[in-house]
């Protein structure tokens, strides 16, 4: 069930656009429960930004699980939010200790594959070359 708070806010705002420009979409009951699937799915998917630790970024994964085939949309491809160490004081330790700076990113890039991996995510070739931070 959904709170007061919630009922006066992003709930009560869903309900009112179904009502108001989806009325086909069934009647009160139906609607209800399409409510709580949201708000349910916007919960699962979104995480406090202050819980986050420095050097720590908020991502989207593909689900471990989630088999590939040509042509897939992402619109067809089950996501995870993940939380990922761009940055971590292992890093610096290890610059510190005379690692290079290339043999430091192949370790963080392991880091981050595995920290993802963790939270049943993977990264696709897309995001492993062109937006995650490496």
């Amino acid at each position: 069930m959904t709170s007061n708070l919630e009922a006066k806010g992003m709930g009560s705002a869903i309900k009112f656009l179904l009502s108001s420009e989806y009325k086909f979409l069934g009647g009160a009951k139906i609607q209800e429960m399409f409510v709580e699937d949201v708000l349910k799915l916007f919960k699962s998917h979104n995480r406090d930004a202050w819980s986050l630790e420095a050097g720590q970024t908020f991502w989207f994964a593909v689900h471990k699980d989630e088999k590939p085939s040509y042509g897939k949309t992402l619109e067809k491809t089950k996501i995870v939010p993940v939380i990922l160490s761009v940055t971590h004081a292992e890093d610096r330790e290890l610059r510190a200790s005379g690692y290079s700076h290339r043999e430091i990113r192949k370790m963080r890039i392991a880091r981050i594959l595995k920290e993802a991996y963790e939270q049943n995510g993977v990264l696709t070739r897309g995001s492993r070359g062109r937006e995650v931070p490496f």
